[in-house]
């Protein structure tokens, strides 16, 4: 009963409803979306798409010749049916706009075969419909449910995918089947109106062959033809797999299927499951389609296992199924084996990338001068750097395993309570910055360091990454230089306060000279202001000097301090009235004289750096934050661009194309004094976008 694909039936009668194009002879294409495309052949392409149709309807008719050498006898029932495969095949494989007259051709074939063997002619018009029904419902299926299978001339914007992966094996299995009951059921309702109805058998018959068939037509041909027209889709295989395969194939079926003495049809399997396993796709095809090939042969020969049947009907029923088992086994077996080849080739990749990832990371962080340690929750040091591991030996001899073993004290020698640590506070998720500390190391001199920490945002336990860099030398030649600073600016003052004080003498002997009518040279005059405002000006610098040296040096006696009250005094002092609002501010535990220079530095800055004609004001709040607290110094001035809020604290530093004259140490004096007591220092944007400066302190509470 040859069988066939193509009828001028519309797309919406195969498959789910999709756009399609508005052209006549596209109807029976369903749009595979936006990100898959079929080019239109022109020129040598298409005269290459004429080419593969006229192989397909040659291919077409030798199945069919070949399906009906497998008639038995006394019957018209035929083991297998390889032109339902072809058909499919030569459907699925035309383009949208070449699929109404692919069909039409297949449609004039089938009903030649038919005719041609003897079949009438609405018999032969009910397996013309049948096999279009059968090949349109396998093409749509396919189609939809698996767009980026592969074609010739498909174009698609993601990778195209083969039989040799587990999705396009399984969408093939399910349009394979939903084909073949299209084609039975089809089938079955044109004989009936020819008069030649199909019992139940014989569409269960009809269904199982078909299937079987389109299986094993459409997969491997489909392999071979991808391997051909895209080498580097298949990974080749070496001869001696084509030879063990057909070797096991032969030894385990042939034997199996040459006698009818005992049902041992199970044997075999083991044979298909190893070469599933270990083959690639197009290997693991060829031998499906080799076994099944042994089974309906030796089948139609009257040997085999299957000749145990009660009736004919069963062991054709039995072949059918046996040869479907094997392919789709066979095939997903070595899909899947592909998969987990490519995977684990992906995951080998991905490793060495890893590991060479890794080994630069490794020479990154070696290659770093500051230390770096990862810190465990419980302060176990779990990796160390280079420069990290030097340090931690040069502070006690075989290094330190456990962060938090050794003492830590502030700069003014003061030990740090436990929840001071860095270590501690970074682990519980605090951003430790620029934290100076001490400790002894393991030949008893003091050492300084500045320490960073912030936690590590991981799955699992806690852990901090922390960095420190060793600044003792550093230090001690800032520290001399700042106290030889300190020793010239006090020699300084003497100088400066004659010098102040003549200057001042010589100005009042003119004015008075004036107020008596004698007139004075005006160069005079100018020479003394001059003199006056630079002895003024350097008298400042030196005050700034020592209080910068004070500010380094002199010893902290930390007690709480009523930080209200002292910016109350300071307001006072400087008679600012209602510039100053004061919020609720904290207590804290420090050095009151080095609050005072704090907050004075801090003040006077908000109210000298104000637009010209603008009336200052400047707020001071705060709160308790973790056993610290957070105050903040906000301003109406002019502000600080956020490219040098880091460097305004350093010594001698100021704000390009500021106006107001000031000597580039008070910032500097701040965060000394804020370091010295353990905290921090910053510039902020002002809250609610404000303009003017917000400067946030952080010191111990009280």
């Amino acid at each position: 009963m040859p069988e066939s694909v193509g009828t001028a039936h519309r797309a919406e009668t195969v498959g789910p409803r999709r756009r399609v194009r508005s052209s006549s002879t596209s109807g029976l294409h369903p749009d595979p979306g936006p990100s898959v495309h079929e080019p239109r052949p022109s020129g040598p392409a298409a005269w290459r798409a004429l080419g593969w149709h006229l192989l397909a309807g040659v291919a077409f008719v030798g199945a069919a010749l070949l399906g009906r050498a497998s008639m038995l006898p006394d019957t018209m029932l035929a083991l297998t049916w390889p032109a339902g495969g072809v058909a499919c095949l030569w459907l699925y494989f035309s383009r949208g706009r070449e699929l109404p007259a692919a069909a039409l051709a297949l449609g004039v074939v089938t009903y030649g075969v038919n005719a041609a063997t003897g079949a009438s002619a609405p018999v032969s018009a009910a397996f013309v419909a049948s096999n279009v029904a059968q090949a349109l419902v396998f093409t749509a299926t396919l189609r939809v449910g698996s767009p980026q299978l592969w074609r010739p001339g498909l174009a698609s914007a993601s990778p195209l995918q083969g039989l040799d992966r587990m999705r396009p094996v399984a969408w093939t299995t399910v349009a394979a089947l939903a084909g073949a009951l299209a084609g039975a059921a089809v089938g079955a309702a044109g004989l009936y109106l020819a008069g030649r109805a199909t019992d139940g058998e014989g569409l269960v018959i009809w269904t199982g062959r078909n299937f079987a068939g389109i299986l094993a037509v459409f997969v491997l041909v489909h392999l071979i033809v991808r391997a051909v027209c895209v080498p580097s889709s298949q990974k080749h295989s070496s001869g001696i797999d084509w030879s063990t395969m057909v070797v096991l194939t032969v030894a385990c079926y042939v034997p199996v299927f040459a006698q009818n003495q005992l049902p041992m049809a199970f044997l075999p399997t083991m044979c298909t499951l190893v070469i599933g396993l270990r083959s690639r796709p197009l290997v693991a095809g060829v031998h499906g389609v080799l076994a099944g090939s042994i089974a309906v042969t030796a089948t139609i020969l009257g040997t085999g296992p299957f000749m145990f049947g009660s009736s004919l009907v069963d062991r054709v029923l039995l072949v059918q199924l046996y040869v479907a088992i094997i392919l789709i086994k066979v095939v997903f077996l070595a899909a899947a084996g592909a998969e987990r080849r490519e995977a684990t080739a992906g995951l080998a990749a991905a490793e060495q990338v890893a590991i060479a990832h890794g080994e630069l990371m490794e020479s990154a962080l070696d290659s770093m001068s500051d230390g770096l340690l990862l810190v465990g929750a419980d302060g176990t040091i779990l990796r160390s750097n280079r420069a990290g591991q030097a340090m931690l030996e040069l502070i006690r001899a075989g290094g330190i395993q456990r962060a938090g073993s050794t003492p830590l004290m502030h700069l003014d020698g003061t030990s740090f309570e436990p929840e001071e640590n860095p270590i501690v506070r970074a682990v519980a998720g605090e951003t430790v910055s620029h934290l100076d500390l001490a400790l002894i190391d393991r030949e008893g001199n003091r050492r300084t360091f500045i320490v960073n920490g912030s936690p590590l945002r991981a799955e699992g336990a806690a852990k901090a990454v922390i960095t420190f860099r060793d600044v003792t030398e550093e230090r001690a030649q800032v520290d001399e230089l700042a106290a030889f600073a300190g020793v010239v600016a006090h020699d300084l003052r003497g100088p400066l306060g004659a010098m102040l004080g003549w200057s001042e003498l010589a100005l009042q002997m003119v004015v008075d000279d004036n107020a008596e009518g004698v007139r004075a040279n005006p160069q005079v005059v100018r020479a003394l202001q001059r003199l006056n405002n630079g002895a003024t000006k350097m008298d400042q610098l030196v005050e700034g000097l020592l209080l910068h040296a004070t500010s380094r040096d002199r010893e902290l006696t930390r007690e709480p301090v009523d930080l209200r009250r002292l910016v109350n005094e300071i307001v006072e002092v400087r008679d600012l009235g209602s510039t100053v609002e004061i919020g609720e501010v904290p207590a804290v535990n420090a050095d009151a004289l080095m609050m005072h220079h704090l907050f004075d530095n801090l003040i006077g800055n908000a109210v000298k750096f104000v637009p010209e004609g603008q009336a200052p004001h400047v707020r001071i709040d705060g709160h308790v934050v973790d056993r610290c607290v957070e105050l903040t110094v906000t301003d109406n001035g002019i502000g600080v661009p956020e490219n040098m809020r880091r460097q305004v604290f350093h010594r001698f530093e100021r704000v390009p194309g500021v106006t107001q004259k000031g000597t580039g140490l008070g910032l500097s004096i701040c965060q000394t004094i804020v370091e010295r007591h353990g905290g921090q220092i910053g510039i902020v944007n002002p809250p609610d976008g404000a303009r003017g400066a917000c400067f946030r302190v952080r010191l111990p509470a009280a």
